[in-house]
This record gives C-alpha cells, structure tokens and sequence, in this order.
C-alpha cells in the first residue's frame, strides 16, 4: 500500500483545496521562494504532522511553527492553509 496515515490526510486536503478553487489555485510560475524552515515546516504539516510534532521535530516552538505556516501561506498568496499544502506540494511536484 502507497503512503501511511500522512498520505492520506495530504491526498484529502489536496482533493478539499481543488475543490474549492479549481485552476485558480495553481499560480506556481509567480510564486516567491520560500524559506528552507518554511518548506520543511510545510512538508511535514502536509504529511500530517502537528503543530506541536513539527515543534518537536525542529527544537522550536509551537507558536513557530504557526509562524512559519502563516508566513509560507502569505508568501505563496494562499487563501487558506490547505490552499498553501496544496500549492507547495503541487511546486515540489513540477521541480522534480
């Protein structure tokens, strides 16, 4: 079987995120950098980590974490949070 618990919670709110916006939501193109926190911070919130696992994970704090998530969803012009997974995992897709 493909992916684990994470996988599954990302597939959910990439098929939430489209349904809500469709072809608006793929602006990859125009899109600033992001930092490396930023990203790594994305990618586990994306697999299904917490707030408070990623806290852990990286020695900072929860609240650093919404930071991070904020300042990334800010920066990719995301409406939402799963907006902004969805964008990020759609711009690490096309990099490959």
């Amino acid at each position: 079987m493909k992916g684990g618990p994470g996988f599954f919670k990302q597939r959910f709110i990439l098929r939430q995120a489209l349904r809500c916006y469709g072809n608006r939501a793929v602006q990859t193109d125009t899109t600033p950098q992001l930092s490396a926190v930023e990203e790594r911070v994305l990618d586990l919130f994306s697999e299904g980590w917490s707030r408070d696992e990623i806290a852990r994970s990286l020695a900072i704090s929860a609240n650093t974490v919404g930071h991070h998530l904020t300042r990334a969803k800010e920066r990719l012009s995301a409406r939402t949070l799963p907006h902004a997974v969805m964008l990020h995992v759609l711009r690490s897709r096309e990099a490959r």
